[in-house]
């Protein structure tokens, strides 16, 4: 009885190697070009040409880049259903990577993922799910919209911080308390503030040369390889074989003693399979036919000269290492005030196209984690058409409401939990102020309230009833809020028409962030240095 083979000694035995396991994955650079350094411990040079054994990294290496320099690609091994990450370090940059590696069951060769990247001084871009950290004071905040996000940063010698070609991250000034919109492919971070591009600046769009360089330089590399390896005089001598009718001959020789080989069977072999026999006498009468046929007359096939076209290949890599030695971006535009970010409490903030944009997001989050929490099909797509129904029908709810806000007898919140009859009437600085009615909830226009917060929306009238002139209200120094904990609470949000002549009344709202528990608040209409207007609201 034969034995029995395993596995590996079967993949042998028909021709392949073994099988041998796999070591556990790693995060690796996978191309650089310059003079690239990772620090662990010491510092070790790297030098990973195109198709070389990549370089594997550890947690907590610093890669940094000298002038001229890149490393151009870093790749991480994650789970079969995880994200990955990939990045590319610019000139005179330096990071710091956080990993972790492991070999679970059933994932042959382990994993190995990008956790963290931080960004020391320079320029990367990546596209992943690690989070990502900056070595910087000023006052932005990161805000992961997806799990994995795409961006590019660069940080500048002026201490300011470009976002550029951003998907899925909102960058937040914390000072400013602004925000980049979600659309936006670039942002700016100073200490001062936040500059908005809808369009990323056109001196990024040069980045798009690198890979293009990168690419030619590998074919220039492997050019070189094959001018120096023998292969094209070994196929010169094949094509002059060809030509002298060598091959030919040789095709000829071999196909007659075939056929002369079916003719001898036929004649000899009593018990040829009648089968066998019709095939060997259609190749003879097709060889005899062959025979008799002239030669079509051709001219002669040209010769590629690919020794020509590999020196060509080489002088284009030559001069694509030239570009790359010498890349640099242009320089930044000056900032252009038009394009700072304010904090804006009109209407236009109540619901724009990013919040609209950043809800669709939300729900896509909530669509994906329904495949392993429903049992079937069916439950998936009935459930995934009550979020997207929702979420259609929250909008479409939220633009009535907001349409409609402010007006007698109507609701100034499409969910609210309490509500507030308040009818007083006072009058500041000539203008007639009518509080009307208060609502609360933890939702307002689309915008969740943050944590341990609730919002409070006041619905009023303003009215200019006296004066022949028109009369201007400014909200956001004029009207706070108290809460019953004594804190006092900056105006959110309102929509009234500010500049007032006199008999065109305008109704609106005001909005504010409040403690959640508090049921008992203070409207005050007043300047810090000035006597307060006061009106109670209660709620429950």
């Amino acid at each position: 009885m034969a034995k029995k083979l395993t596995p590996e000694e079967e993949q042998f035995e028909f021709g392949g190697a073994p099988a041998k396991k796999k070591e556990v994955a790693s995060v690796e650079i996978v191309e650089t070009f310059g003079n690239v350094t990772v620090h662990r411990g010491g510092s070790i040079k790297v030098k990973v040409e195109p198709g070389a054994k990549p370089f594997p990294l550890e947690d907590g290496d610093r890669i940094s880049t000298s002038p001229n320099s890149y490393v151009l690609s870093i790749w991480d091994h994650p789970l079969v259903d995880g994200t990955g990450t990939s990045l590319t370090l610019y000139p005179n940059s330096e990071l710091e990577i956080s990993c972790s590696r492991g070999s679970p069951a059933g994932k042959e060769g382990g994993y190995a993922k990008i956790n963290r990247i931080n960004l020391l001084r320079g320029m990367m871009t990546f596209a992943g799910a690690s989070k990502l950290e900056l070595k910087t004071s000023l006052p932005i905040k990161l805000n992961y919209l997806r799990d994995s996000v795409i961006c590019g940063i660069e940080m500048r010698s002026d201490g300011s911080i470009a976002f550029f070609r951003k998907m899925f991250i909102d960058i937040e000034h914390t000072q400013s308390r602004v925000k980049s919109g979600m659309l936006s492919e670039e942002a700016i971070a100073t200490r001062e503030g936040l500059y908005e591009f809808r369009k990323a600046e056109p001196r990024y769009a040069v980045l798009d040369q690198i890979p293009q360089l990168s690419a030619r330089y590998a074919g220039g590399l492997g050019a070189k390889a094959v001018l120096g390896s023998g292969i094209i005089e070994k196929y010169n001598e094949v094509i002059e074989k060809q030509k002298s009718g060598q091959f030919e001959k040789e095709m000829e020789n071999a196909k007659e003693a075939q056929i002369n080989e079916f003719r001898r069977q036929l004649k000899e072999e009593k018990y040829l399979p009648k089968r066998m026999a019709e095939d060997y006498k259609k190749y003879i009468a097709d060889y005899e036919e062959s025979k008799r046929k002239p030669k079509a007359a051709g001219e002669e096939e040209d010769k590629i000269d690919y020794e020509a076209y590999a020196q060509k290949l080489a002088a284009d890599g030559d001069k694509a290492l030239s570009q790359l030695a010498s890349f640099s971006l242009p320089p930044p535009a000056p900032l252009s005030e038009a394009r700072l970010l304010k904090e804006d409490k009109s209407e236009r903030r109540a619901m724009n196209v990013d919040d609209y944009m950043r809800k669709i997001v939300e729900t896509s989050k909530k669509t994906t984690k329904l495949e392993d929490q429903v049992k079937s099909v069916h439950e998936y797509i009935k459930k995934r058409e009550e979020l997207e129904g929702g979420l259609k029908d929250s909008l479409i709810k939220s633009f009535q409401v907001g349409q409609e806000a402010g007006k007698a007898g109507k609701p100034l919140m499409d969910a609210a939990t309490d509500k507030a009859v308040v009818n007083s009437r006072i009058e500041y600085q000539k203008i007639t102020f009518n509080i009307l009615a208060a609502e609360k909830g933890p939702q307002f226009r689309m915008i969740q309230s943050p944590p341990g917060r609730a919002y409070v929306v006041i619905g009023i009238k303003v009215e200019n009833e006296k004066s022949a002139s028109t009369l201007y209200s400014s909200p956001d120094s004029e009207i706070h809020l108290v809460a019953d904990t004594g804190e006092v609470i900056a105006l959110d949000n309102y929509k009234y028409e500010t500049a007032l002549d006199r008999g065109k009344p305008s109704e609106g709202y005001l909005s504010f962030k409040v403690p959640e528990d508090s049921k008992r608040f203070t409207l005050e209409f007043g300047k810090k240095t000035e006597k307060k207007e006061q009106v109670e609201i209660r709620f429950g």
